[in-house]
């Protein structure tokens, strides 16, 4: 009897470690995806002006995506109580089937966030390194929304939720390119957030989703032993 009664305490033993175990492992997982959670937002569009002459023409109507990442504990390299101004991690460019990208050492760019009488968000790399879009080196790449109004942002801390162009008044996504002598433009007029602003969960959410089951999972058992 006390052999049996022995038997059955280490395992109850056993399993409160474990349960323990997990939710301190959650827990932990957790901590650290708050200190500091990496952060997409992409725009997309389709190329509907150009200036520069025909190498510039040959964009139109393709297809443009802007991916870019940051910290979202980012630290404002300029504040002024109005106006905030952030580093990025990386950025991605994708027009038609050619990539251009930004990732460190390589200079990222900023995002530039504005609350006052009138707000404005803008993305900008005015000195991008990178491979050529269709043969062309990119040499600017601006994405700005404004808002009269002073309504469309909350303040000037950086925002985790994905800004809407439709809050904004005006909005311009515009890439400047060089290519030897030649010089111009192409523009999106009508972007917006990429697949209606859907979020797809990172794998360490899900992998602190998934201690948390097993911790609750081994704690039920436990009492129904």
């Amino acid at each position: 009897m006390f052999a049996s009664l022995k038997a059955a305490s280490q395992r109850t033993t056993g399993y409160t470690t474990l349960a323990v175990g997990a939710l301190v492992i959650a827990f932990t997982l957790t901590l650290t995806h708050v200190q500091a959670a990496p952060i997409t937002f992409t725009y997309e569009g389709a190329v509907s002006t150009t200036s520069g002459g025909a190498a510039f023409n040959a964009f139109l109507g393709q297809s443009a995506t802007l991916e870019y990442f940051f910290d979202d504990t980012a630290p404002d390299t300029n504040p002024s109580g109005t106006a905030g101004t952030y580093t990025l991690t990386a950025a991605l460019l994708t027009i038609g089937t050619s990539n251009w990208q930004a990732i460190p050492p390589q200079p990222p760019g900023t995002i530039n966030v504005t609350n006052a009488a009138s707000d404005s968000y803008s993305f900008d790399i005015s000195s991008p390194f990178g491979p050529s879009i269709g043969g062309l080196t990119p040499a600017a790449i601006i994405l700005s929304m404004s808002d009269p109004t002073g309504t469309a942002l909350s303040s000037d801390a950086l925002p985790s939720t994905q800004p809407d162009p439709a809050d904004f008044a005006t909005t311009n996504f515009n890439i400047a390119f060089v290519g030897g002598a030649i010089g111009g433009t192409i523009g999106i007029e009508n972007f917006a957030i990429a697949g209606a602003g859907a979020g797809v969960p990172e794998p360490g959410a899900l992998i602190v989703f998934g201690f948390g089951l097993l911790g609750l999972g081994i704690i039920r058992r436990r009492k129904t032993a």
